[in-house]
């Protein structure tokens, strides 16, 4: 028998002081109750004790009454043979620390703690998860909470299929992590050491952070790579996170929802690693698809998709561009200077301005109306430059200059500003002229496809 099911398990004849006594001796807050046959047919805690304690209506006496008397009736158990991961951690996200398994009969053969239970159920061997990168229409700026809590905000943003992409695999030689993008292999023997791979390797903390938090074994190695590089303004950072949490999920067959998805990689960035900006890029990793998402302080975010015939979609996949500036940008400077022009009044009135076009925006795609696009991109992006001194500089304003001289009707820079790359809207007459031009001049140019799917992942043999 399972030594934790002596330390558990009582009989039914057992009174309400010998039941608190075993309580008191495995420290758990709780025992479970098998009658003459084994079966299970109840449980009983300290809590269930303090709740009746204070019915006056019952005349307790501990040391005669049975502690059938008191006990929970409907304790919650789990099958030896039909438990799964996902149903393991449901069990335990709910709050409990201890399962009884039983088998067919009803009787109580082990009880599953979160160090035990795990044991013999296998991890997915190879998986592979992708999330993908994001562009804004318009609202940048009013996901940040320093803004919306008093205000409001609202966004529209769409994913575009360029992501960062996760293999996860079994390995025989610890932790190993292969950050490409930035040329980096770690190698770890289990995750007590990872506070000193942080220390060593400072560019990689991003990553490290997330496999400290949710990795569950010290035999793995995890490829990551990106379709962009680093800083493009793409919010890819926020994309690896969210594609390394949906790969090791599908490793532990680990249902988590897209909106749980969004906030663990917030408060993973945000609240832990203290990194600047607002909410915008965890939605559109984790959800996908053309959104106006709506900030609120009282009444919580939401999302709403944004309904484009395959006709328009058609469209605006050949008129969007990406238009790199070949210039890489901090956001967590940028940042913090909007959030210091918070407290000058016409910027702040210059932002919600900004929140109101999103809703307009999203009225006119809704109903099918992409023909000003083009102008409605360059005025959101006067309007940005005007809230923040970092979002653009000379350099910036001259490579937008030129872009529409190209022929572009008008675009804005994604992500916090100064690099990354342009978005823009160039008519389907000027686009053979206009990416003539940049070839020319050597910038780069991107074609965009809208991603509908957000952040997926699949084993793989």
């Amino acid at each position: 028998m399972d030594l934790l099911v002596n330390k558990f398990v009582i009989n039914d004849k057992c009174t309400i002081a010998e039941a608190l006594k075993h309580i008191t001796k495995n420290m758990s807050g709780i025992v479970f109750i098998v009658d003459s046959k084994k079966r299970l047919i109840g449980s009983f805690s300290d809590g269930d004790y303090r709740k009746a304690s204070l019915r006056k209506d019952l005349n307790i006496d501990i040391h005669k009454d049975q502690v059938t008397f008191m006990m929970n009736q409907a304790p919650k158990y789990i099958y030896n043979d039909e438990y799964s991961r996902e149903a393991l951690l449901n069990f335990f996200s709910s709050g409990f620390s201890f399962i009884p398994s039983l088998d067919s009969k009803k009787r109580v053969i082990k009880i599953l703690t979160i160090e035990n239970a795990f044991k013999g159920i296998p991890n997915i061997n190879r998986v592979f998860s992708k999330a993908p990168l994001r562009c804004s229409l318009a609202g940048g700026g009013t996901d940040l909470y320093e803004f919306y809590k008093d205000h409001g905000g609202a966004i529209i943003s769409f994913s575009i299929n360029q992501y960062v992409h996760c293999l996860i695999e079994d390995s025989n030689d610890g932790i190993q992590l292969d950050c490409k993008d930035i040329n980096l292999n770690i190698n770890i023997k289990n995750k007590l050491e990872i506070e000193e791979k942080i220390k060593k390797y400072p560019n990689s903390e991003l990553v490290l952070r997330v496999v400290q938090k949710y990795l569950k074994e010290d035999a793995i190695k995890i490829s990551i790579w990106s379709d962009v590089h680093v800083g493009s303004g793409l919010a890819a950072s926020t994309s690896l996170v969210v594609a390394l949490i949906k790969g090791l999920d599908k490793r532990y067959s680990i249902q988590r929802s897209r909106s749980l998805l969004a906030e663990e990689a917030f408060e993973l960035e945000r609240i832990h690693l203290k990194q600047g900006g607002g909410w915008q890029d965890q939605y559109l990793a984790s959800y996908g698809g053309l959104n106006l998402i709506e900030f609120s302080h009282k009444k919580g975010n939401s999302i709403k998709k944004i309904p484009i015939s395959h006709t328009q979609k058609g469209i605006l996949e050949n008129c969007l561009l990406l238009v790199n500036t070949n210039m890489s940008h901090d956001s967590k400077e940028q940042q913090a200077v909007l959030i210091d022009s918070f407290s000058d009044k016409a910027k702040v009135e210059t932002l919600k301005t900004m929140a109101r076009r999103a809703k307009n925006l999203y009225k006119h795609l809704s109903e099918g109306n992409i023909d000003n696009l083009g102008t409605i991109l360059h005025k959101n992006w006067i309007l940005k430059k005007s809230t923040s001194k970092a979002i653009s500089n000379k350099k910036i304003d001259e490579i937008y200059k030129k872009l529409m001289s190209y022929g572009a009707v008008g675009g804005k820079l994604l992500g916090s500003g100064s690099g990354g790359f342009f978005l823009v809207y160039i008519n389907l007459n000027d686009l053979h002229n206009f990416k003539k031009e940049c070839y020319k001049y050597k910038f780069e140019v991107l074609n965009i496809q809208f991603d509908n799917l957000g952040a997926v992942a699949w084993e793989i043999s």
